[in-house]
């Protein structure tokens, strides 16, 4: 029989693992990708995601240090386009992430993506559903969980109804 896992034991390693992991040369929220690397995109993000996904309620912090993290988090977003742009993974995958940090921290998006224009009404969202390749759904779910998950977020009930 395999050792049972202490869950509180374990919520404590990774909180003290994110804490390694804050820039404290930077205001609140700047988190690095790894132990030896710089504040980046997903280290910001997968912390506040994490952080959430935990338990923590992050609407407790004090309000200027959300209001920090999430704007390292927008550092990263495309006042064009709405899109989050980091180097190393797909613009979809980066999107999801970076409102499902948003999220986590109870902040809005800076301005709004263009991809979610594409799935607006529920029978585009349907129709970018059914185009999807589900026998290669590894590539698909960057789109997925970058585009129709997060819009779900934002979306009325009537749309989330529609759709799923």
């Amino acid at each position: 029989m395999k050792d049972k896992i202490n869950l509180d034991q374990l919520r404590e390693e990774t909180r003290a693992y994110f804490e390694s992991l804050r820039d404290k040369t930077q205001p609140y929220g700047a988190y690095r990708d790894g132990p030896d690397g710089e504040a980046g995109f997903y280290g910001i993000c997968d912390v506040a995601i994490g952080r959430h996904l935990m338990g923590e309620d992050l609407i407790r912090l004090d309000p200027a240090d959300r209001q920090s993290w999430s704007e390292h988090i927008h550092k990263y977003q495309d006042r064009d386009n709405g899109m989050f742009q980091c180097s190393d993974h797909i613009r979809g995958h980066a999107l999801g992430t970076a409102v499902q940090a948003l999220c986590s921290l109870e902040m809005p998006l800076a301005c709004w993506p263009v991809a979610y224009e594409m799935v607006r009404e529920p029978s585009a969202a349907i129709a970018f559903l059914e185009l999807a390749d589900w026998h290669r759904i590894w590539g698909n779910s960057h789109n997925l969980f970058g585009v129709i998950v997060p819009y779900s977020h934002v979306a009325n009930q009537t749309w989330r109804e529609a759709v799923w």
